[in-house]
């Protein structure tokens, strides 16, 4: 099944290319009015499905503890411009120390809509692509790490 896989990406590709110079050449020699409305639709709704199709994306990959690690590295290098935004526009409250931006807490709030495990992509400061993953909680009868009742 993977060998299919792998065709698939470069077959998609080659038919985008083959529609684009289509769709230009409808342009350039035919001067349709519909031709080029659909140009300036498709540069513009192209960004837009590209951010919306973050969480869908993430929730694709399914809980990390059973994604493929291909896939899961694969959504941060993919979603690369986003996260640099979002870890651009963080706020910074002390030395080396960052608040999490408007962007990251949508970011969170999308990509963990349908996923089990809340993980979400980022960037560290470093620029490096991960998946942030909260902290379990600890179940209500047992104790607090610090000895009070729970």
């Amino acid at each position: 099944m993977m060998p299919r896989m792998s065709i698939l990406v470069p077959v998609l590709a080659v038919a985008f290319v083959a529609f684009c110079v289509w769709l230009a050449v409808r342009i350039v020699n035919r001067s349709e009015r519909w031709a080029k409305r659909l140009a300036v639709a498709l540069v513009v709704s192209s960004p837009l499905l590209y951010v919306a199709s973050l969480g869908p994306a993430c929730w694709a990959v399914g809980d990390l503890a059973d994604a493929n690690e291909k896939t899961i590295n694969a959504i941060p290098v993919i979603y690369y411009p986003i996260l640099r935004l979002a870890r651009y526009l963080r706020p910074q409250v002390g030395p080396g120390q960052y608040e999490l931006s408007r962007l990251d807490r949508w970011i969170g709030w999308y990509a963990t809509l349908l996923r089990r495990d809340g993980a979400s992509p980022g960037q560290l400061s470093t620029g490096e692509g991960v998946w942030f993953v909260p902290p379990d909680d600890p179940p209500p009868d047992e104790p607090q790490p610090d000895g009070s009742p729970p």
